[in-house]
């Protein structure tokens, strides 16, 4: 089915006296001469481009001219197109077909409409990245605690100057040279005494300390995230909302015309003019062109149609 292109293009021949006629439905020319074609063909539009390329092929159906189109030419706002152009042909009695190819080119714009829709059931693996943490900034609370106080402690030795005081003896047994008697009491004065407290060990139990609260800043600290993978999982739905856009389809179409056959004769003395071929001239029939009546022939029955057209024509 066909977008761009309604019909296929139609293609004439243009008379032009004894050098481009028309005989029995086939186009007679005498080379060296120009051809001028005109015909039909969609006319473009803003979104279409429209092009015709005239082609021609051989007696043996094999494009001439090395394949690329003899002419080319651009339907105006009507569909008509207007092309002139030669057959290279250097054949004494030859045979070519001519058909016009048309090429349209062109986008087709459309709406599309995405129905809202739910979402749900969504699963998948979650990966990520390992990543740097900046710019962190927060509020540390520090509540209050109070915490038991176990430990040792150690008292080393010192020395003890300026030990002063009284010293009382009570009444005590002694023995004399003369046998068993006794001494005291006695109260006697130490004074500027000096003596050393050797080291002390001791152990605190059942101590506390309280720390009252508090709150602190963090600022700026920097910080870094391990890579890490998980497993994502919905819970629940989600709502798509409907929405609408554009779509925008390239077409690229060809239609070929009806072919139409070209008798070509060579005038005399022309540089290169080749007398006879020895490829397989094509009869208007052979080549499918809208000739009607013509049986088929050889080359020697097309030269002599072309004779005798060229004598009626004069």
């Amino acid at each position: 089915m066909s977008v761009l292109i309604n019909a296929k293009p139609t293609l004439e021949v243009l008379p032009q006296g004894n050098r481009v006629r028309e005989v029995q439905g086939a186009i007679y020319i005498t080379q060296p001469t120009a051809i001028t074609v005109t015909g039909t063909a969609q006319p473009p539009a803003s979104n279409v481009q429209v092009v015709v390329q005239i082609f021609a092929k051989d007696a043996n159906g094999n494009l001439v001219n090395g394949g690329a189109p003899l002419a080319s030419a651009t339907p105006d706002f009507s569909g008509q197109y207007r092309a002139t152009f030669s057959l290279p042909s250097l054949l004494r009695k030859d045979v070519n077909v001519l058909f016009a190819r048309e090429v349209a080119v062109g986008s087709i714009g459309s709406t599309v409409q995405i129905n809202p829709t739910t979402l749900s059931g969504l699963n998948g693996n979650l990966a990520i990245n390992e990543t740097t943490l900046r710019n962190l900034a927060a509020t540390i609370n520090n509540p209050a605690t109070t915490s038991a106080l176990n430990g040792g402690v150690v008292t080393p030795s010192t020395p003890i100057t300026g030990i002063s005081g009284t010293i009382t003896t009570p009444v005590f047994p002694i023995t004399t040279p003369g046998g068993p008697g006794a001494a005291g009491p006695a109260v006697s004065t130490l004074l500027g005494g000096t003596g050393t407290l050797d080291p002390q060990v001791g152990t605190i139990v059942g101590g506390s300390v309280s720390n009252p609260a508090s709150t602190s800043t963090l600022t700026d600290g920097t910080g870094t995230i391990d890579p890490t993978t998980g497993t994502l999982t919905q819970n629940g739905t989600a709502a798509i909302a409907g929405t609408t856009g554009t779509a925008t389809l390239l077409v690229n179409e060809v239609a070929v015309s009806e072919p139409i056959t070209v008798v070509i004769h060579q005038s005399q003395g022309i540089p290169g003019a080749t007398l006879n071929t020895k490829s397989k001239l094509l009869t208007a029939r052979d080549a499918g062109t809208r000739v009607h009546g013509v049986a088929h022939a050889g080359p020697r029955a097309l030269a002599a149609r072309a004779l005798n057209g060229r004598r009626g024509g004069r």
